[in-house]
């Protein structure tokens, strides 16, 4: 368990650049001295981080400094937060182990990308079937209103039920 918040402590302020300890713990769920703690194990095993003090202070990575997390493209960590968001999983007992997951993977990001991948989380969950139907193949519009959202842009559905489609309405 300490062995995961030591690489979520990492995750988080490479995601956030400057935490905390109180924010740290409340993402984490544990108390403020256990951060503190677990900051202090990582300053001894090498991790080049460092406090500040006062108003806009906090804990940060000394600038630059990356752990070894690499290999997924925009679009595929897109895709990942898309199906692993908090919509899509209520209810499996899953949600610690997929929320640190998704940590991890935001970490990993270029600066550049983790808002558009942090606000896909919450931008979209389609759900074709029924909970034990039959798989429904998702309609062809799906992709370009995907695409509508990812670029940050609105979209206007009207939705139609089955009863409108029954009866010729568009």
């Amino acid at each position: 368990m300490r062995a995961s918040r030591l690489i979520a402590i990492i995750m988080l302020l490479q995601a956030h650049e400057r935490l905390t300890a109180a924010q740290i713990a409340g993402r984490l769920g544990v108390s403020d001295r256990t951060v503190r703690r677990d900051l202090d194990v990582l300053g001894e095993l090498g991790v080049p981080l460092y406090s500040e003090r006062g108003h806009g202070g906090g804990w940060r990575l000394v600038h630059g400094w990356r752990s070894d997390l690499s290999g997924l493209t925009a679009d595929e960590a897109h895709g990942l937060f898309l199906v692993a968001g908090p919509a899509a999983r209520p209810g499996l007992g899953l949600e610690p182990a997929v929320d640190s997951a998704l940590r991890k993977l935001l970490a990993a990001l270029p600066a550049a990308t983790r808002p558009d991948a942090e606000a896909v989380t919450a931008t979209l969950l389609v759900d074709p079937g029924r909970w034990g139907g039959p798989a429904v193949t998702p309609p062809a519009q799906l992709a370009t209103l995907a695409g509508i959202l990812r670029a940050g842009r609105r979209a206007r559905v009207r939705y139609a039920g089955r009863s409108d489609r029954a009866a010729g309405t568009p």
